[in-house]
């Protein structure tokens, strides 16, 4: 009872979650990385099915880092096998977004949907749907 009381703060952003499947579509990769801990993980799991639609999971509570530890972004590039530009990464905080930058990986600082979906389209990685 206290898990689902203590998880249950997320609601899924439908745009967003749009914009990833059009980016999978595209033959692009998608990870979710996320400062979380188990008992979100679990719930998310559980209650969003968008969220098995990634073909990895870089999450906090798994490494023994958060973001924005240089530690975390490593392994996002281990397990996604690239590095710098062939990277986007969309983040809601701006030190993640520097912490990206600074590994020349290509960054959006997430505000609204709009305006991510505007900065993939500008950067040619999302055909108009």
């Amino acid at each position: 009872e206290f898990s689902d009381c203590f998880a249950d703060i997320f609601v899924a952003i439908e745009p967003m979650v749009q914009l990833q499947a059009a980016l999978r579509r595209q033959g692009l990769a998608a990870y979710v990385f996320s400062n979380t801990n188990e008992l979100a993980a679990e719930h998310i799991r559980r209650n969003f099915p968008f969220y098995a639609n990634f073909d990895g999971y870089i999450l906090s509570y798994e490494h023994g880092a958060m973001k924005p530890d240089a530690k975390l972004y490593e392994v996002v590039e281990h397990k996604s096998g690239r590095r710098s530009a062939d990277l986007l990464y969309l983040d809601d905080r701006p030190e993640n977004i520097v912490a990206g930058a600074v590994r020349g990986w290509q960054v959006i600082l997430h505000e609204t949907p709009e305006q991510s979906r505007a900065a993939v389209q500008k950067l040619g990685l999302l055909n108009h749907e």
